[in-house]
């Protein structure tokens, strides 16, 4: 492959016109974590491409979550012959990526130009390379990429070398193109609705949209949102691309948004908070038009809600909320993270920890419904760090806003921790973009390996129950069923975050938990499996396909449930 143009010619322009450019997205996510909400990924992608080049390309949108729906997706795209296949890895799908495109590459007639795109490639495209040297990668954010793909493939040479892309040459090299840092002023055109109507038709209450990129901060270690955006930091998107995008969604009967912005809005100064108010107008004029009105849920820092000392701005802020709780926000989400400041330094937070709960006491005060990260385990934590972790856990009710209160630090490729492990010969998961370590605390790791292999059995079980709660955020929509499933899942969460603080009381230096308290934890969960399979038979959880009652047979095989 000539390594100054990787995707070789178009046609020549001045040549008689042809059909459209054909380009099919597939988005490939993990086969055992279904995804719920709209492919935005490759829905943005799709749109950008329409509005930029009419009917010029012709894009079409379809999804990977299963082998079967694999199957499926290869047949109809062999049929449909497009001219180049974008296929969006997520994590977890790096192996179904690669099969499709295998697929693709033994096409008789001729096969698609592929693209590989996502976070997964954007750090690892040499495994994507070596399997499918004929492929190319899109490294980071994809609209200017493929807009410059898409003219090459119509006969237009770009200027310059189209920006951010990888790919091997006849040898086996990989080489690279120009680094171009990513910019949002120019991504006017609204993602598309190809998946929506799917998931409207099933019920999903809450889909995506996004109003910028990038974070305010910046600076967490354990975060990829830097290295992803080659540090550029938080960028809004022009609000007239996401305003259309709500509108449409409203057509289809979507009435709750989750704006997964990595921060809704980008710092609390007079400019961000003037946009923002302006923003709450047009969200209360779509409230209006819509029957039943809308809700929406944001994310966003704590620094952002809260700053000890700071009383002006901090009335700034609670006015800014307090005006968009009247047009439809009913949910907040930010990143508690630690309750051990050491931890917190680790992480590299920048909040001290009067200031974290400052914020969650702001958003309590408002009334709104919170969400909150909380990384218990980290690979440098000591057994103090765990035991404040727990006794902050339990001091501030975080249970009812974190159901997974024992989860560990994922050392994502990308991040700073990825880099250390990295350094110290640690090698790479990757289907999932991490790094997997030992703990340096022997103590830290045998409490870790207690509540991680107990967890295993039912996790699965407690996730699909952890959906089922999240179908609606707006309280006013929330069912029987969806308060049941949050009711067994904050249980659940408990019985582990009990389990860590009898670990730590018990002490230990660290050749194993003692069975006898492992033993009662387990019980506790045979216990909520139980009152699952019950509920099953009273018809509490509607589960149509089966899964409830698969998970609960799968994971707890050993007991005589009836189900």
């Amino acid at each position: 492959m000539d390594a100054s143009n990787p995707l070789g010619g178009g046609p020549k322009a001045g040549t008689v016109s042809r059909p459209p450019i054909s380009i099919s997205l597939v988005a490939v996510s993990s086969p055992s974590h279904y995804t719920l909400w709209n492919a935005l990924a490759v829905e943005s992608l799709a749109g950008d491409l329409r509005g930029e080049f009419d009917g010029e390309v012709k894009v079409s949108v379809s999804r990977v979550r299963s082998a079967a729906e694999l199957g499926s997706v290869l047949r109809d795209l062999k049929d449909a012959k497009p001219d180049a296949v974008g296929i969006s890895v997520e994590c977890g799908g790096v192996e179904q990526s690669l099969q499709l495109a295998a697929g693709l590459s033994r096409q008789e007639g001729g096969a698609p130009r592929i693209l590989f795109g996502g976070k997964i490639p954007t750090y690892f495209p040499e495994i994507f390379l070596q399997r499918e040297p004929a492929a190319t990668v899109v490294l980071g954010e994809g609209e200017r990429p493929l807009r410059g793909i898409v003219r090459r493939l119509l006969g237009r040479e770009p200027s310059h070398e189209i920006p951010n892309l990888a790919f091997t040459d006849q040898a086996g090299n990989v080489h690279r193109t120009p680094a171009e840092l990513p910019g949002c002023s120019d991504l006017t055109h609204p993602p598309s609705l190809d998946t929506v109507p799917e998931l409207v038709d099933a019920g999903v209450g809450t889909l995506l949209t996004q109003s910028s990129r990038g974070c305010a901060w910046s600076k967490c270690t354990y975060c990829t949102v830097p290295s992803f955006r080659r540090n550029k930091k938080w960028e809004p998107l022009p609000w007239g691309r996401t305003l259309r995008h709500l509108e449409a969604l409203a057509s289809l009967g979507v009435r709750e948004f989750e704006f997964c912005d990595d921060e809704f809005m980008g710092g609390r100064d007079g400019e961000h908070l003037d946009r923002i108010a302006g923003i709450a107008d047009d969200l209360e004029a779509l409230g209006r038009n819509c029957e039943g009105g809308t809700a929406f849920r944001i994310f966003l820092i704590p620094h952002t809600l809260y700053r000890a000392g700071d009383d002006a701005g901090n009335s700034a802020v609670v006015r800014v909320l307090t005006r968009l709780k009247e047009v439809g926000l009913t949910r907040v989400y930010f990143g508690v993270e630690s309750g051990s400041q050491a931890q917190a330094k680790r992480y590299c937070r920048g909040t001290p920890l009067e200031d974290v709960v400052g914020a969650l006491d702001v958003v309590k005060g408002l009334g709104l419904g919170i969400d909150c990260g909380f990384i218990m385990f980290d690979p440098f934590a000591d057994i103090e760090d765990i035991d404040e972790n727990v006794k902050f856990f339990r001091r501030h009710g975080l249970i009812e806003y974190n159901q997974w209160p024992f989860r560990p630090l994922v050392a994502n490729e990308g991040s700073a921790f990825g880099r250390i492990l990295a350094r110290q010969g640690t090698l790479p998961d990757p289907d999932y973009m991490c790094y997997r370590y030992a703990f340096h605390d022997p103590r830290v790791q045998s409490i870790f390996d207690a509540v991680d292999c107990l967890s295993s059995e039912t996790r699965s079980l407690f996730y699909a129950l952890k959906v089922i709660s999240k179908t609606h955020f707006d309280p006013r929509k929330e069912t029987l069923e969806s308060k049941r499933a949050r009711a067994l899942v904050i249980e659940n969460g408990l019985v582990y975050l009990d389990l860590i603080a009898d670990l730590i009381s018990a002490g230990g230096d660290g050749s194993g938990p003692p069975q006898g308290l492992v033993a009662r934890a387990r019980g506790r969960v045979c216990e909520l499996v139980s009152e699952v399979a019950h509920d099953l038979e009273r018809g509490v959880f509607r589960d149509p396909h089966g899964r409830l009652r698969s998970e609960v047979g799968k994971h707890l095989p050993q007991f005589e449930l009836a189900v």
